[in-house]
């Protein structure tokens, strides 16, 4: 169907839905040892035509390793392209304890590879920006461990949402 609503449009429960929120959530923790960056097979989502906002909150632990933590960014294929810029907000590299974090918020691209500290404790993250989807395709969010430590951990409960706002 078209987007947005046109007079005389029938009214439909696919119709009704389509500014809902659409979410997928991590069902186990996973843990990873390389520091190449891959796409999160649970947090992604199919997305048709249109522009999103979407957003992403993540849970996530190093090692005890200092700078420990993640690297992320996101995983667009062709047929969608980031609207301005992707604003993060979470630990900054070298954060390595819960009591005292330096923060780091910032706009960067969607492919850019931002890295966030944890040491031995669970810290979060959250992402988000538009996303303009030409041809449906898999939005996702992709990470690695950082270059410190032994592995990088993202915690179940972590989830992903878009909603399709126009």
């Amino acid at each position: 169907m078209p987007f947005p609503w046109q007079p005389g449009m029938r009214l439909t429960d696919t119709r009704l839905n389509e500014h809902s929120p659409v979410t997928v959530s991590k069902a186990a923790s996973e843990s990873r040892a390389s520091t190449v960056v891959s796409a999160d097979a649970e947090l992604a989502l199919l997305l048709a035509p249109g522009r999103w906002s979407v957003a992403v909150h993540v849970s996530y632990a190093g090692t005890a390793t200092a700078n420990s933590g993640i690297v992320a960014q996101w995983s667009l294929p062709s047929g969608m392209v980031l609207v301005g810029f992707r604003l993060v907000n979470g630990p900054a590299a070298g954060s390595s304890g819960s009591a005292s974090v330096s923060m780091r918020a910032s706009v960067n691209s969607a492919t850019t590879s931002i890295e966030y500290g944890a040491g031995s404790g669970f810290a979060a993250l959250e992402e988000s920006g538009i996303i303009d989807v030409s041809t449906a395709g898999t939005f996702a969010f992709a990470w690695a461990k950082a270059a410190a430590g032994a592995s990088a951990q993202v915690g179940i409960g972590s989830w992903l949402e878009a909603r399709r706002i126009a």
